[in-house]
Parts: C-alpha cells; sequence; structure tokens
C-alpha cells in the first residue's frame, strides 16, 4: 500500500461562493501484472468520490463530489482530505 499527496480545487463553494483548494491523502494498493499480459491490462479509470470539506470562509463542512483518476497497476484504497492546500 502506497500514500500520495493530491490536491483539488473546489472552484465555487456551496457556501461562501469563493474558490478552495484541499490536500488529500490517496491510499493506493499494488496490483502486479505479467509482462506478457501488459496488452491485457485494463486502461486507467475515473473513480467518482464524495467527501465533507471545511469551508475556511463560513467555518463550516459542506459535501461536495470530485473525480480522480485510477491506475490499473494502483487501485485507489482510500481518500482522506488533509485540509486546505498549502502554496
Amino acid at each position: 500500500m502506497a500514500e500520495n499527496d493530491e490536491s483539488i480545487t473546489i472552484e465555487k463553494c456551496p457556501l461562501c461562493g469563493t474558490t478552495h483548494r484541499y490536500s488529500l491523502k490517496v491510499q493506493t494498493g499494488i496490483v502486479m501484472y505479467n509482462i506478457l499480459s501488459m496488452r491485457d491490462v485494463p486502461p486507467p479509470k475515473v473513480r467518482t468520490f464524495v467527501r465533507f470539506f471545511a469551508c475556511p470562509v463560513k467555518g463550516q463542512d459542506y459535501r461536495a463530489t470530485f473525480r480522480l483518476l485510477e491506475s490499473p497497476s494502483a487501485p485507489i484504497e482510500s481518500v482522506d482530505v488533509a485540509g486546505e492546500a498549502r502554496d
């Protein structure tokens, strides 16, 4: 299992209407493929997730839907919101 840091942008917060960036902790598994069967490896796919985010302006939580690209060799096992992204 591996942990990756990702970030997403919520273009229009449903509470305050402004843009927010958040850090995500994405846990992925590992799938090994036989080099001879590489042509049978499925293509990456887009997965949809729903999580709660904290609006830094209003101080309230809201629910948002976002999408992440999932590699067939590293399936997403969990996604946690780590907080506001730091630039």
